[in-house]
């Protein structure tokens, strides 16, 4: 996914089309590849089915986005703009005026622009965004790749669906799936917007479906398909570059299974399988030692120091102490422990956030109210510089030495509580902040209805997949079983690693909460099916 295009270099051009090609030919070859017995009408019917639904929903949406949000973050009246969308879209940009893949700034010595290359964000949007900008303005260029998210999200509704028909055999399992996250506001919400999730999970769908696809043809190509998704699906959001552990795993305990299990033939599909990863890496990391004079970055940059103007050290040393916790540490969820330290007007409620269990010798309540009120102090610009240098640093080191004492004297909170805790808040939410309605009091009436409906539905799934997960490891295929993996490696790094608790974080495994509460409700209804009909039997 070599990226170092320019004007200078026509060839780019080519490239760029001949991949493209590629892609298409994945995709109408779902035809041929999906499942053998279905026939080509079906597929369409499936495909054009998903269209209706997503296309009522992405109306619906773009209305309310016109009619709510903040006009200046609206482009062409589809492609919504977030805080970190100029990462994803503007080195693209320079890329298409010849300037490399990199950022734009300003020097307010100079008073003039300069560019420097970007090592934030991995390319995986280009080979949608860089062609639209050779034909079209940028405007223009955004609203095709809002298309393409939407196209993508279609295809994922239908092959998801198949995923759950390959796990469970089940026709009415295929069914609640596609029903499932087809009607789902949580996913559709993002194919509007210009960041990563919209591709990052359809790509995600396709590659898991092709890994099970590989399993059950044996076909060395689909192994190289399935590699090329899930490759792109890192390129587009590094976290998600957990699959290819998923896949690794799966693939070996399907193959250890079989009688005839060839070590050497094992070997070459995993290769085949890595190829694209393995390329694709070697690439970018090689294009990132050369433009940063001997830094490895075989994806993104440490955000800590890309985004200091975000990420300053005081913020770093006080997200640590929240993760220790177990806490939210974005500061615009309500009642946080991040909105407590972080945002200028905390609820006041959100002191309650502090449980007496995150106490220690060093951190009590007061410590607590005390580092918040020295953290706004070093934000305070009416101070002189070097005050405001020597109170940052007591921020940071007050809240290095509580999450030291805190892992020190309450290893089984650090370890076990706290995780367990942030992963409950990783999956749950009460809310729904995407949903681009006014506030709760400008709100009309079906706004409400549908919010409040949208809120059930979320808590509904949840409950069904957590059942669904039991009933799988319980009587389920070892598909199935292993399908979990997924959600689990990927939990593990977002919330071990990231310790991240911001809600758009668990979309990559929304679809396979959806997979497992379809098994569970596609297991009651079968059962309900069968009694119904043992009762007319008699």
């Amino acid at each position: 996914m070599q990226v170092l295009i320019s004007k200078k270099n026509p060839k780019s051009i080519g490239f760029i089309r001949y991949y493209h090609s590629i892609i298409i030919a994945f995709i109408f070859q779902l035809n041929s590849i999906s499942c053998k017995k279905k026939k080509k009408a079906e597929h369409f019917k499936w495909l054009g089915i998903a269209f209706v639904v997503k296309l009522v929903l992405f109306v619906f949406f773009t209305i309310q986005f016109n009619t709510n949000y903040p006009k200046e973050f609206i482009i062409k009246k589809t492609f919504i703009e977030l805080g970190e969308t100029f990462t994803y879209y503007m080195p693209i940009e320079s890329m298409a005026d010849g300037k490399g893949y990199s950022m734009k700034a300003y020097n307010n010595k100079t008073h003039q622009f300069f560019y420097y290359p970007s090592t934030r964000r991995v390319p995986g949007i280009a080979p949608f965004y860089y062609p639209l900008l050779k034909l079209f303005d940028r405007d223009t260029a955004k609203v095709g790749v809002i298309v393409f998210q939407f196209l993508l999200s279609i295809l994922s509704v239908y092959l998801l669906a198949l995923i759950a028909l390959s796990i469970s055999q089940s026709q009415k399992i295929f069914l609640l799936t596609f029903f499932l996250y087809s009607v789902s506001s949580f996913v559709s919400i993002f194919d509007h917007y210009g960041i990563s999730e919209s591709f990052s999970i359809s790509f995600l769908i396709i590659g898991t479906y092709f890994s099970l696809y590989a399993l059950q043809t044996e076909k060395k190509h689909v192994y190289l398909i399935a590699g090329f998704f899930l490759c792109w699906s890192t390129f587009v959001r590094p976290a998600l570059g957990v699959a290819f552990a998923f896949a690794g795993v799966l693939f070996l305990v399907i193959h250890l299974r079989q009688k005839t299990f060839s070590f050497l033939s094992f070997c070459l599909k995993i290769v085949i399988f890595a190829t694209p990863l393995i390329i694709s890496l070697c690439a970018w990391s090689a294009r990132n030692y050369t433009v940063t004079k001997g830094e490895f970055i075989p994806l993104e940059d440490d955000i800590y120091k890309t985004q200091m103007y975000a990420y300053n050290p005081r913020i770093i040393a006080i997200r640590g102490l929240i993760g220790a916790w177990g806490g939210q540490i974005d500061r615009w969820t309500r009642n946080s422990m991040g909105e407590y330290f972080l945002a200028a007007n905390p609820n006041p409620s959100s002191i309650k956030a502090f449980a007496p269990r995150m106490f220690n010798s060093q951190c009590n309540l007061d410590s607590i109210k005390q580092l918040r009120l020295d953290y706004m102090q070093s934000i305070d610009t009416t101070l002189p510089l070097e005050q405001l240098n020597i109170i940052g640093n007591k921020v940071i080191e007050k809240a290095e030495r509580y999450t030291n004492t805190f892992k020190k004297e309450k290893p089984l909170q650090y370890y076990i509580v706290s995780p367990i805790a942030l992963a409950g808040k990783f999956y749950y939410f009460t809310y729904l902040d995407y949903l681009p309605f006014p506030s709760l009091s400008e709100m009309k009436l079906y706004q409400k209805a549908i919010k409040i409906a949208y809120i059930l539905f979320f808590n509904f799934l949840l409950l069904s997949a957590v059942l669904g997960v039991i009933t799988m490891l319980l009587k389920g295929s070892l598909e199935g079983k292993l399908l979990l993996l997924f959600p689990l490696f990927y939990t593990f790094v977002m919330i071990v690693i990231f310790i991240a608790s911001e809600k758009r974080y668990i979309a990559p495994a929304y679809p396979f909460m959806v997979i497992y509460a379809g098994y569970f409700l596609g297991i009651i209804w079968e059962n309900r099916s069968k009694k119904i009909s043992k009762k007319l039997s008699l």
